[in-house]
């Protein structure tokens, strides 16, 4: 579904729990972005996830696998090979080789 005007539109909103939570889509250069607004503050979208990446880089050397929340952070970090859908999933999973 095309964005008109180029402006966010919103696809879902709530405020359970007292957190007011809502999912937007927007257009960009390269196509249409989903973000997450929590209490009014971007929290994150689905073209820069470049914090999914720096999350699975925290992780400790000796674990085998971490799962990272995120919309898909797409290509796995550095030393880690991806074991789930990729990019536009709910959360992006890696392995060590």
């Amino acid at each position: 579904m095309p964005v008109s005007d180029g402006l966010p539109v919103t696809l879902a909103r709530s405020d359970a729990d007292g957190f007011d939570i809502t999912v937007r889509r927007r257009s960009t250069a390269a196509g249409e972005a989903h973000e997450l607004i929590v209490n009014a503050m971007f929290a994150m979208d689905s073209v820069d996830t470049s914090s999914e990446v720096a999350l699975a880089d925290l992780v400790p050397s000796d674990a085998a696998t971490a799962l990272v929340g995120g919309w898909g952070s797409g290509s796995p970090p550095t030393g880690w090979r991806s074991v789930s859908p990729g990019r536009g999933s709910t959360g992006s999973s890696f392995r060590r080789p």
